[in-house]
């Protein structure tokens, strides 16, 4: 029975078209199974996501034979999330983001039953066309002075926002300022390098006394992992530092400490 039929609820998340058994045994027969680890039906990837597991399943021996590429396992991430565009999914592996779809699992060291990071981001918001909009429009309007009918300019948008700064003063009350924000590559870098340190608390405890109980272990890495990863990781990702040879050293940096972050974290949750 092919691949395809065995696992009909994934839907068609790979390129691949032949069942298990003949990508093992094929018409070569210097190829074996053992050449590519144990026998089993199947690959099987672990995707964690906000504290919840989604096992991926593929055709034997896929990731091994380097068939299996990237875009095959952000499509499937995407379907079992609903996240609905691939182009939203993260995938993240030992601390490592997996942004280019055309490498395959075996050159981005993925092996069967391993463990991705997967966070789904917010798509980016539609531009907004603002003309003809009631808001921000000058709009003519006619008055009548001396018996001739005048044209005069009348924005609505500022007119609502003066009236709101009336409001404002009348009753006394002002609202509080947002803090500001970061305007250059360097200064968002420096936040995020601020974030990162606010988790180090944790981080520390974590790793010096890791809960005895296997499941409060397990949540309390899931919980620092993912956190770090969306709050930290994702976001350093985002920084454009085109041009500027001082953000784009200071990012690399930041992408180290945070991966080394990572690493230690799994490093205790893995301790006997």
């Amino acid at each position: 029975m092919a691949w395809t039929s065995r696992f009909g609820n994934l839907g068609r998340f790979s390129p691949f078209t032949r069942s298990p058994q003949n990508s093992v045994s094929g018409s070569s027969k210097s190829e074996s199974p053992a050449d590519y680890g144990p026998p089993r039906d199947e690959d099987v990837l672990i995707l964690r996501n906000k504290r919840q597991d989604y096992v991926v399943q593929c055709p034997a021996y896929s990731i091994a034979k380097g068939e299996l590429k990237i875009r095959d396992v952000r499509e499937a991430a995407a379907k079992k999330l609903m996240a609905g565009d691939p182009s939203r999914i993260k995938l993240l592996y030992k601390g490592k983001n997996l942004k280019d779809d055309n490498r395959t699992a075996l050159q981005e060291g993925l092996k069967d039953g391993c463990e991705l990071l997967v966070s789904v981001v917010e798509a980016a918001p539609a531009s907004r066309d603002d003309t003809g909009s009631e808001d921000d429009d000058d709009d003519d309007e006619g008055e009548v002075v001396n018996g001739e009918v005048v044209k005069k300019r009348r924005n609505r948008g500022k007119k609502s926002k003066r009236k709101n700064r009336r409001e404002q003063q009348t009753s006394g009350q002002s609202s509080p300022r947002p803090p500001p924000t970061p305007a250059t590559p360097l200064d968002k870098l420096n936040a995020l390098h601020q974030t990162l340190a606010s988790f180090q608390t944790e981080v520390d405890a974590f790793i010096a006394n890791p809960p005895a109980e296997a499941a409060k272990r397990d949540y309390e890495h899931k919980r620092l992992s993912e956190t770090i990863f969306t709050q930290v990781q994702l976001k350093l990702d985002a920084v454009e530092t085109e041009g500027d040879e001082d953000a784009r050293t200071r990012r690399k940096e930041l992408v180290k400490e945070t991966q080394r972050v990572l690493g230690m974290l799994d490093a205790a949750v893995s301790k006997p």
